[in-house]
Formats: C-alpha cells, structure tokens, sequence
C-alpha cells in the first residue's frame, strides 16, 4: 500500500508539471507600456508577438491609433516585424509608445542586437574610456555576415553588479558571489524618459560609456531639450523583478564578458563561457579569478592607485591593466570584501 501510495503522487507531481508547462499563460510576459499623453497600460504578451500586434492590442487603451503608434525600447523605434522575444525584454519591463513622426522611421534592429555587434568585434570592453583606441572598436561585419550566410539574431551578454540581488539577498558570507546578467537601457539626460529616439546607433564602445555622444529626440512631453537632447546610457539587472523604473541602475562589470572566442583560462587553461578579460587581453575563468583576488586580499597585496583607490593589475602584471571599476572586487565573499 505504501508502494502504492508513493507512485499514485509520484504521478500526479508529474502530471501537474506537464500540465503547467503547456498552459499558455505561463508564457506570458508581463510589462509596462507608457504614453508620452499620460496614458499608460500593464499587458500580458506572448513572445511569439511582433510588434505590430501589440500596437494593435494596446491601441485602444491609450488613445494612438495602431498605424500612427511607434513603440521605443532602448533608444529604438521597434520595427513591426520585431517580435517580443528578440527585444530583451524582462517581468515588468517598460516599453514607450509616442505619436508616429512620418518624416522620422528610424527602425531597426533592437538595441541588444546591435551591441551584440560590439561585444563580438572587441576582445573585451576597455578597463577605462581613455583607454579605448576609436580606430579599433568600430563594428565590423562577422565571418558568417561576410560569407553571405544568414544569421539569427544575437543578443549582448552584459554582467552587473547588483546591490538588490548580491547585497541585500546573501546566502552563505563564506562564498564567493555571482555577477548577474544585465540589460542596457537609454533614457534622455534631460529628463530622464526613456521615450526618446537616437539619432545614431552606438558605432563604438565609446559611445556607450561616455557622457554626450550620441543625440536624440525625446519625445517626453514638457522635456526642454526635446529634439536636441543627450542620450544617457545606463544598465539594469535582467534577473530580479524591478519595484519601479526609478529603481537604483546596476553597474557594469566591464572586465566580464562572455567567452565567444573560447579563449582558455589564464590559470587553468580551461574554456568556460564566462571570463574576466583584462584590458590587456589576459583571460581569467571567474573562479580562477576569485581565487586571484581572494589571495591579494588576504595577503594585503592590493596597490594603491591614486585615481582609482585599492586594485589589482592582471595575474602577469602588465602595466596598464589595473582594474578601474572596484565593483569586480564584489565577487569576493562577503566575509573577505569586508577586509577590502
């Protein structure tokens, strides 16, 4: 009877599962989309959506007509033909839909999709904006482009640090903490609106991580720039749920990318798909890097830099490869980045 008992729930947790996996609405993508007429909607989305049917879903609720709508994430006017899925969208993720200007379509491809460009053309993102060479960071096509191969689209991998998710949700003090995946947004420098449109993609890294590179119209009613503003980039964690589009913005961990090259670990010459690349091209896997810092900070081997405060160089020592965002140096153990 036990035997019995056992397999009869063994079977209903089974058949539960199989049925909350095919219900649709377990698909569903909850999101905020705002108007810049102050008419904003929560809706459901299902991936598999373009664009074009979600204009059609929330016209009525905000008052644009479907065909004079144009929906912005990120900087970009989304093309109708985009689907959900493609647009790196998260829970509770904001999206803006403004009144069509006929003599501006500037669509194309999602923010994401383009930085993805960047991050395969450059080795690393640099350790500081001074230090990157425009004549090398430029986006150039990929092998597969070249060849005339077709491509499903990519997306960037960009890792944060997130005081929500890393601080104030500590599991075990004694171990070493995990970067968390992060989205990157773009909002007016003005007013801080994300309803406003770039005039130019990102051609460089540069033009992401410095201050007054690219311009855009924000279409935010009551913004003074209007037309004519700045285009502020900034990153978000992609993996906890936001309380508030005002909330707190995650830092970008420049060193940690993902490992497309399948560049082996410095120390243990394994290939892992995350890594640590130094701005002189050394490649570290994220444990061997842990265990690096983790031995600096308990021999008191960190170097005073007047600039930056308490560093590293890479594991060789090659000058000019200090670590300038100290952030990193949050991947330590609770317990250890105390002592730093």
């Amino acid at each position: 009877m036990f035997l019995f008992d056992f397999f009869w729930s063994l079977w209903e947790s089974l058949v539960h599962i199989m049925t909350f996996s095919r219900n649709p609405q377990n698909n569903k993508l909850s999101i905020h989309v705002k108007s810049n007429t102050g008419n904003s909607v929560d809706v459901d989305l299902d991936p598999q959506w373009d664009i074009g049917t979600l204009k059609e879903a929330i016209a009525p609720k905000i008052g644009l007509p479907a065909d004079d709508m144009e929906i912005i994430l990120a900087g970009k006017s989304l093309d109708d033909s985009t689907t959900i899925a493609d647009c790196d969208l998260g829970e509770q993720s904001v999206l803006h839909a403004v009144k069509s200007h006929g003599q501006r379509q500037r669509r194309s491809r999602p923010l994401n999709q383009i930085m993805s460009d960047l991050v395969e053309e450059n080795d690393a993102l640099p350790a500081s904006v001074s230090e990157i060479d425009e004549n090398h960071d430029t986006v150039q096509p990929s092998p597969a482009e070249l060849d005339g191969k077709p491509q499903k689209p990519q997306q960037a991998h960009f890792y944060v640090y997130c005081a929500t998710c890393m601080t104030n949700n500590l599991g075990n003090p004694t171990l070493p903490l995990k970067p968390k995946e992060g989205k990157l947004r773009v909002r007016c420098s003005s007013c801080k609106s994300g309803a406003i449109q770039l005039d130019s993609d990102p051609a460089s890294w540069s033009d992401v991580l410095e201050r007054t590179r690219i311009t855009g119209d924000c279409q935010e009613q009551g913004c003074s720039d209007g037309p004519v503003a700045w285009a502020e980039f900034y990153f978000k964690c992609a993996e906890h749920v936001p309380k508030s589009e005002n909330e707190s913005e995650a830092v970008p961990l420049y060193l940690i990318r993902a490992n497309s090259r399948s560049t082996p670990c410095l120390a243990c010459m394994d290939i892992m798909d995350t890594v640590i690349v130094f701005s002189c091209a050394h490649t570290i896997c994220l444990d061997c890097f842990n265990d690096y810092i983790t031995s600096k900070i308990r021999e008191r081997k960190f170097v005073l830099d007047d600039d930056v405060g308490y560093s590293l160089l890479c594991p060789v020592g090659c000058e000019g490869s200090l670590i300038t965002e100290i952030h990193h140096f949050r991947l330590l153990a609770p317990h250890l980045y105390n002592m730093y």
